[in-house]
């Protein structure tokens, strides 16, 4: 049976998971749906929540290689979308043009436990330090260069 979740149950929730992730040193809620996390390493990530279906919307910047590396980032990243939009729920976008890189990720509050949605920001902060030590390390940038993150199981 799926449980729909209105926002008083998500706000709930979100209350309940600051705790159980050692890494979020700070979750504030930004206004009724939208909350900002900061982990202990200083990642920054925004939770929304959207209504019909009930979801999780987490958003975080990871960065902007320099000039020089720029299309193979753009071509890295139309890489990432193609291989984990579906399956993970993951894909990468601009903030804006000539922006920063923004990794998205979407749960679908469905069938939710407190503890799936803890595994899932985990691996959700697992996968915004991968893509941002990738675009920092812009002298190794090519499309290949998300192939350890499929294989390893970060995702």
């Amino acid at each position: 049976m799926s449980i729909t979740l209105n926002l008083p149950r998500v706000q709930s929730l979100m209350q309940d998971l600051g705790p159980l992730v050692p890494e979020i040193d700070v979750l504030l809620q930004k206004n009724d749906n939208r909350w900002l996390l900061q982990s202990r390493d200083g990642l920054q990530i925004e939770i929304e929540h959207y209504e019909q279906p009930s979801r999780l919307m987490f958003s975080a910047s990871i960065g902007c290689p320099d000039a020089e590396h720029l299309s193979e980032m753009h071509i890295t990243m139309l890489c990432t979308n193609l291989l984990f939009a579906e399956e993970h729920s993951l894909r990468v976008a601009l903030t804006h043009p000539g922006g920063e890189f923004m990794l998205i990720s979407e749960l679908v509050l469905e069938d939710y436990s407190l503890d799936s949605l803890r595994q899932m920001l985990t691996n959700y902060l697992q996968q915004v330090r991968y893509f941002c030590e990738l675009i920092s390390s812009s002298d190794q940038i090519n499309s290949e260069a998300i192939v350890p993150l499929q294989t390893t199981g970060r995702v």
